[in-house]
């Protein structure tokens, strides 16, 4: 139970992270341009963001690897492009918030792209 609701903190905190970087969305330089302090700054908030989103995003892609692996046995072999696309769906994407993703200049792809 207590940990459902740090998760539940974990998470709201992560929402308000993102929430607060909306205004400035597409509005600052990339990070490779950036000055030294705000480098820092959007490194560390991508690392920190990362510590949430990396564990969950592995949690995604197994429970989808274990779902095609369910639907190859239920449907005999029969599956295999399904199981295929949901496997392949779930592992591509971005496995780390990039600090571009604050500044607006990349996208968050939690889910990859056929």
């Amino acid at each position: 139970m207590i940990f459902w609701r740090k998760a539940g903190l974990a998470v709201s905190i992560l929402g308000l992270m993102f929430a607060a970087t909306l205004p400035a969305a597409g509005a600052g330089t990339r990070f490779e341009d950036s000055g030294t302090f705000r480098q820092v700054v959007l490194g560390t908030g991508s690392g920190l963001v990362s510590i949430i989103y990396t564990p969950a995003k592995l949690l995604y892609a197994t429970g989808a690897t274990i779902t095609g692996g369910l639907i190859l046995a239920f449907t005999a072999g029969d599956g295999t492009e399904t199981a295929a696309r949901i496997v392949r769906r779930s592992v591509k994407g971005d496995w780390w918030v990039h600090p571009d993703v604050f500044t607006g200049h990349r996208e968050l792809h939690f889910v990859g792209k056929e």
